[in-house]
């Protein structure tokens, strides 16, 4: 597997898992996940929604490791916008179709010590997280070292 993917896989994890703001495991039916990476996704509160800038689609061989690396989550399905998966006249715990919860990553940022990757998790309205994640390797394999939730609704 690719270090994106490794690390991708590290974040989608504990997003659908964790980090989702509800405190308890959630059985989300599907993952809609942005299809490309958005900058700054973490740090401005439309730009998973929106698109913001784009980086290049994610390629086939990435989407293909994440599907193989994460079979403890419901299906992964890679959409090109958020709207194609909103559905705001939607009822109970998530406005995203098929009770899913929709995800936008940003690039993975690196240096000599640190790589960083900010995610945007959306389950409906007053459902939404902007997270950071710093991510270290330690004897050749990734971990989440922090995380910081720079904004929810």
């Amino acid at each position: 597997m690719t270090t994106d993917a490794e690390i991708y896989a590290l974040v989608l994890q504990r997003l659908a898992k964790v980090d989702h703001g509800l405190g308890k495991p959630i059985d989300f039916q599907a993952i809609y996940i942005l299809d490309y990476a958005v900058p700054a996704v973490e740090e401005d509160t439309n730009a998973g929604i929106k698109g913001g800038e784009r980086e290049a689609p994610f390629d086939e061989a990435l989407r293909l490791a994440l599907q193989e690396k994460l079979t403890d989550l419901p299906p992964l399905i890679f959409v090109q916008s958020f709207y194609d998966v909103y559905d705001g006249s939607r009822r109970g715990p998530t406005q995203i179709r098929n009770g899913g919860a929709f995800i936008a990553l940003g690039p993975i940022y690196s240096d000599a010590h640190t790589t960083v990757v900010g995610a945007m998790f959306y389950g409906a309205g007053l459902w939404a997280r902007w997270i950071r994640y710093q991510l270290e390797q330690v004897e050749g394999t990734w971990h989440i070292a922090s995380s910081t939730i720079l904004a929810v609704s």
